[in-house]
């Protein structure tokens, strides 16, 4: 007996069970339990000494690895439906399908332990969800299931399972483990011509002609249902599909495309014109002004607009109707122009040969390019007088662009207060056409979210400033915000980016703005972020304290992932280059005050070029009353710190000059620190020490 109790592990007894046997009885620490700041421990029996031996060996290895996993009663259904309920900032249809990927797994093994879950359940669910065997939970079978359907399910529970290991519920993911299903290209019946042609003559006189059409262009029924007039280009003939509209669990959900994708419609598409006229004709019912709004170049609000393109598809409208009998008045209606506009392009099209009783054959492509010449206005060389303005400063621009790489804003700044006023638009054709500027790439635009809710904020470094305390000049860096939705920004100049000066841009925002916004997203800054993840990052102790103190959420980006966000990454350039940039200061309180006016001024009231629309009048109008309120008092920045106690039980930090009579704070307020003398075991009271640099109350007792 004396050699088998030598031989048990530390925390390790013998004892007798009810039914007379005898067992080994295992108590190993595993931990300290971070809820409650006490160790943890775990109790096993075993029915022999070497068993116990080698689990002590086991849990101690797995402890200081920290890749220990106690034992845990949740089910595959409820770590299923915690993974689905964190996930955020996602669309409703990718939950719903992740919930429809999760169901046979669910009726399979949701009420088993999810540490019982090993690999050989996952491969003997393969062939039941092949062979349509398996049932739900109402007794009806489950259809049989596709290679590409079980694959995808197997992802997704490879999700969940391995964010339960990020947890400690699980030691391994075993749906990794699990081999993929080999996937077969099936060969897809499409129609044929003369399908296509009987689907379109049944589908003439439906309400939903258009519809039918969109759908044999390749369009899915949600792009169809979320198509919406600012998508179509009459000019070009193209529609923007931005926009999904979808059911949900018996509700409508609308998202962003994500793709932003183009569709070219052919040349005998005649449905925008005759749905141009529907719409014209309920805007009516609005007001004049937004009828004005539709077709551009015409006066809005008493001001007239200088030049108006001619549109080959108003051209048509109004000969067919013209042709068809109809007066003047009429035509213009459809076509959605003036009855003056309506006469002179009847009058061109008559003075080149048009005949009224000829029929609509007679429309061809020369007979309308004629018309639309005739009626254009005469442009010397294709361009207008803007274009000839700008030949004339050509070298000094191309120096700009090329020589000093000046911004294009920037350039159409400095034309302004040299006394060269042309459109924007006008000078970016020019620049590229001329001047060698730009790269044309193709851009995926990305939806802007609900207003008063995301604001993307990064640093962006400027350069010199004179700074008069240190007697020299210092890199500024800039803390740029920008709202999603509406493009408004506010920047934030400073000498450091550590979380007091981000604290302190935070706060100037705020006021700025006159609210907080919900969600911010930041990229990997180091007084944000404390460790970088794509799905679960961990967030500095001083930033999450201040996102509670406002009461927002952080989203921060990827690393390396730039895309993730684009509105501000495209401000700093901007800043830099239109604000900073051949500008002289005084100091950073100066750059400060001018750059606040400037965010107000030029920032706020350009007309931004993929909104097309002022950044401060949209904010003010859609996103300020949607903000969470400042909060009432001002944030003040605390430090931070995990110091150690040294041999006199004293916890020095920086705030001891400050605060002769406290040496330390520890955890949060109201905390306490257990000085506990380690020789004699008994509670010891600081004292203030030979430094006289603070004190630290005895065991138990406030700081």
């Amino acid at each position: 007996m004396t050699n088998t109790r030598r031989r048990l592990p530390p925390g390790a007894k013998w004892v007798t069970l009810p039914s007379k046997e005898r067992r080994v009885e295992l108590v190993a620490d595993v931990g300290i339990d971070p809820a409650t700041g006490k160790r943890k421990q775990t109790r096993r029996r075993y029915r022999t000494v070497e068993d116990a031996i080698e689990a002590y060996n086991k849990i101690k290895r797995e402890s200081r690895e920290g890749t220990y996993v106690g034992r845990s009663g949740r089910t595959l259904k409820q770590v299923c439906e915690d993974w689905l309920a964190g996930r955020r900032g996602i669309r409703p249809t990718t939950l719903a399908g992740y919930r429809n990927w999760l169901k046979p797994v669910i009726a399979a093994y949701g009420e088993m332990p999810v540490q019982k879950l090993t690999k050989r359940h996952l491969d003997d669910l393969v062939p039941l969800l092949q062979a349509g065997k398996l049932r739900r939970s109402d007794g009806h079978s489950i259809r049989p299931w596709s290679a590409r359907s079980i694959n995808a399910m197997l992802g997704v529970l490879d999700q969940v399972l391995a964010d339960a290991v990020k947890q400690g519920l699980m030691s391994r993911n075993v749906a990794e483990l699990v081999d993929r299903l080999g996937q077969t290209r099936k060969e897809r019946d499409t129609y044929t011509a003369a399908k296509v042609k009987k689907v379109l003559a049944a589908a003439r006189h439906d309400r939903f002609e258009v519809a039918w059409h969109l759908a044999l262009y390749g369009l899915r029924r949600g792009e169809i249902a979320g198509l919406r007039w600012s998508d179509i280009d009459v000019n070009a003939k193209t529609l923007t599909i931005d926009l999904t509209r979808v059911t949900v669990d018996g509700h409508v959900a609308c998202h962003g495309h994500g793709t932003g994708v183009s569709r070219v419609l052919p040349g005998s598409w005649d449905h925008l014109v005759r749905q141009s006229w529907d719409r014209l004709r309920v805007v009516r019912w609005v007001g004049r002004v937004l009828q004005l709004l539709i077709f551009p170049g015409r006066s809005i609000g008493g001001i007239g607009v200088a030049f108006r393109e001619v549109r080959v598809v108003e051209v048509r409208e109004v000969l067919r109707c013209w042709l068809a009998g109809e007066g003047l008045r009429t035509a213009a209606e459809r076509a959605g122009v003036d009855r003056k506009t309506a006469r002179r392009y009847v009058d061109a099209a008559v003075a080149l040969g048009l005949v009224r009783d000829g029929g609509e054959g007679q429309l061809s492509d020369e007979l309308l390019g004629a018309v639309v010449a005739a009626v254009r206005p005469v442009r010397q060389s294709g361009h207008g007088a803007a274009w000839e303005a700008l030949l004339a400063v050509e070298e000094q621009i191309r120096d700009w662009v090329g020589k000093d790489g000046l911004q294009l804003t920037n350039v159409h700044g400095k034309l302004t207060r040299c006394g060269v006023v042309v459109p924007y638009r006008t000078l970016h054709r020019f620049a590229v056409e001329r001047c060698g500027f730009g790269r044309r790439q193709p851009t995926v635009r990305v939806a802007d979210g609900q207003p008063g809710v995301e604001c993307q904020l990064d640093f962006g470094r400027l350069g010199l400033v004179p700074d008069p305390g240190a007697g020299r000049r210092r890199v500024c860096h800039a803390l740029i915000f920008t709202a999603v939705y509406s493009r408004h920004m506010f920047v934030w100049l400073s000498f450091a980016q550590t979380l007091t000066a981000v604290v302190a841009g935070c706060e100037a925002a705020w006021a700025w703005f006159g609210g907080v916004y919900r969600v911010l997203i930041p990229d990997n800054m180091a007084a944000v972020v404390a460790d970088a993840d794509p799905v679960n990052p961990t967030f500095t102790v001083g930033w999450l304290d201040y996102a509670q103190h406002c009461g927002f959420g952080t989203d921060p980006a990827r690393v390396r992932h730039a895309k993730d966000k684009p509105r501000v990454e495209r401000s700093v350039p901007y800043v830099r280059e239109s604000f900073f940039r051949g500008e002289t200061f005084v100091d950073l309180a100066d750059a400060q005050r001018r750059v606040e006016a400037w965010c107000a001024g030029t920032a706020g009231l350009r007309v931004h070029g993929t909104t097309a629309a002022r950044p401060a009048e949209v904010f003010a109008a859609e996103e300020a009353p949607l903000l969470l309120p400042v909060p009432a008092t001002a944030y003040d920045v605390p430090i931070f710190a995990t110091p150690k106690v040294a041999r006199d039980r004293l916890l020095l930090t920086e705030l001891a000059w400050m605060f002769p009579h406290v040496s330390g704070v520890v955890g949060v307020s109201g905390s306490t620190v257990p000085a506990r003398d380690r020789r004699r075991g008994a509670p010891r009271s600081g004292g203030v020490g030979r430094a006289r640099r603070g004190v630290v109350a005895g065991y138990g007792q406030p700081v």
